[in-house]
């Protein structure tokens, strides 16, 4: 049995550094390799992550905008008559600060007729409407 001690240096060297030199390159291909796997992942997760913090921006935006576009549907209106019964006081009542505002004084008999015209027929109809 021979060992690397008992072979000429000459037939030793170019042995042992063909295999070095393969198994250099196989370990560079390797962590290349690795690299571009991880790369690739990490781009990935980054890609779901910064689509999810856009879809949340969205969502949070149109909650405050649809919040800001139904503060003017937070006021109640309430028509109240006067004594005369000629003419009407409207109050309004801002739900979300419980205050109450006096807007104008109107002729009731246009309110009487505004919700006369808005009355539907009395007939009955299988339909509804």
């Amino acid at each position: 049995m021979s060992t690397s001690v008992e072979q000429s240096p000459s037939q030793d060297v170019p042995a042992l550094s063909a295999a070095h030199a393969r198994r250099e390159v196989r370990r560079a291909r390797e962590a290349r390799t690795g690299f571009w796997r991880a790369s690739i992942v990490s781009a990935f997760f980054t890609a779901v992550l910064i689509a999810n913090l856009f879809v949340g921006a969205v969502v949070i935006v149109g909650k405050f905008r649809k919040e800001a576009d139904t503060t003017s549907a937070k006021i109640g209106r309430a028509i109240i008559p006067t004594l005369d019964g000629v003419f009407c006081r409207h109050v309004l009542f801002d739900n979300r600060t419980s205050e109450t505002k006096e807007d104008k004084i109107s002729r009731c008999d246009d309110r009487d007729n505004a919700r006369a015209s808005r009355r539907s027929k009395t007939t009955f109809s299988w339909g509804g409407q």
